[in-house]
């Protein structure tokens, strides 16, 4: 995965000016885009996109120049447009089922699906509203994919970041654990996380850092004068490239995530559920000649370490700074580090038959095998192996997930 650095500087420097054109033709329309699961894949991971040709009220709101955070703002209920998906693709013959809704770009980026901010109270009386995540790869629902769609024009249709054999964007077989928890407990999902992210930005700046991330939403709630952050669940996991694909010293990335997370209390977040890291030398991908499994675990564990004193440290500084007058601020930790060490240690209990390799056949590291379309292994049951690619979880995993993450928030939350 660490020569993935060259990849994005070919790819994304590249093509940046395929950046600005598509965010200058987008004007103010759009089109309702309905994501949905193929019928007849053992895998999971085949999946297709319908425009319905549905015009959506509202608005765009771009971001700045190489980011993939740009989305659509409209007042329309998110079950009207689920409902409307749902009848368009009824006559579709793969058609399995919905997997997700976007918006479509007019006058020529209509192949670029943004997200959707759906605008207003959505749930009244409730003490979450919806959730907002920050993160990389294992949070990111197509941000990456989107964008190396658009920077990729170059290379053949059908080349994207990941490529068809990964889900929908995902880099899995399926949901990621954000999605799992905002479909179970009946909440939308606004994604700002993007595969390849580290604490700080990256690849030149054209990969945004958690605090960018941050930045970046909150610069487009600038104009939205009804939202209460105090009522969103923000979900923050990210660190992992850090010491996957880069050797930064952990304390200062644990600093770096303190500052993170003064940023977004600063900016109203009430509620937040910070993930630790699993053990990542675990995953396939450090069996490919890799030698350096033992400082990578060594700096996961110093990170892992010092979240809880980071995090009673951004309590005790917000109440310093009368931000929590009036409003309770909590932070959890979601253990994703002991959960994930269970997992691997008693695999049969979750019934998972391989712990150990990657259900898709990728037996060397390299950062185009995102690229390339894969094949599953002979043995492989999406269901039952814990990693899909050679660093990343599978569906069922992250279905685990967004228990855990369910698990560690408060009763009070109501998530379930």
């Amino acid at each position: 995965m660490r020569s993935i650095n060259t990849f994005y500087r070919r790819a994304l420097l590249g093509g940046t000016l395929a950046l600005v054109a598509a965010a200058a033709q987008a004007g103010s329309d759009a089109t309702l885009l309905c994501h949905y699961k193929k019928l007849g894949d053992p895998t999971g991971a085949a999946t297709g996109t319908v425009d319905t040709g549905n015009v959506l009220p509202g608005n765009w709101q771009h971001d700045r120049l190489a980011s993939w955070s740009n989305l659509f703002r409209t007042p329309a209920a998110p079950a009207r447009l689920h409902a409307l998906c749902e009848k368009h693709l009824r006559g579709t013959a793969d058609f399995h089922r919905l997997i997700g809704i976007g918006a479509a770009g007019a006058r020529g980026a209509s192949d670029y699906p943004y997200p959707i901010w759906y605008e207003g109270d959505l749930r009244p009386g409730q003490p979450v509203e919806r959730i907002v995540s920050f993160g990389d790869s294992l949070t990111d629902t197509g941000n990456m994919h989107t964008a190396s769609r658009q920077v990729l024009e170059f290379v053949p249709k059908g080349k994207t970041l990941p490529s068809a054999s990964w889900f929908a964007g995902r880099f899995s077989n399926g949901p990621t654990w954000v999605e799992y928890l905002a479909s179970r407990n009946g909440l939308t999902l606004t994604n700002w996380a993007v595969g390849g992210a580290q604490t700080r930005d990256a690849k030149f700046g054209l990969i945004h850092g958690i605090g960018t991330q941050i930045k970046s939403f909150f610069e487009h709630m600038d104009s939205e004068k009804d939202y209460d952050p105090s009522r969103t669940l923000f979900t923050f996991m990210v660190a992992g490239n850090d010491f996957v694909n880069d050797s930064r010293y952990a304390t200062r990335i644990v600093q770096e995530q303190r500052d993170s997370l003064m940023q977004l209390v600063r900016h109203g977040a009430r509620k937040v559920l910070v993930v630790n890291l699993p053990d990542v030398t675990r995953a396939p991908v450090f069996r490919m000649g890799r030698k350096d499994a033992a400082d990578v675990l060594s700096r996961v564990n110093v990170y892992n370490s010092a979240l809880s004193s980071v995090i009673s440290g951004v309590i005790r500084q917000a109440g310093d700074e009368g931000l929590t007058k009036g409003s309770e601020l909590v932070i959890r930790i979601v253990d994703a580090r002991s959960r994930f060490d269970e997992v691997l240690a008693h695999p049969e209990q979750y019934k998972f038959s391989n712990a150990t390799d990657s259900c898709l056949k990728i037996d060397a590291e390299s950062a185009f095998s995102y690229l390339r379309e894969q094949v599953p292994r002979k043995h492989c049951e999406a269901g039952r192996f814990v990693f899909w690619d050679t660093l990343h979880p599978t569906t069922r995993m992250h279905e685990l997930m967004s228990g855990w993450a369910a698990e560690s928030a408060p009763a009070t939350w109501g998530l379930k």
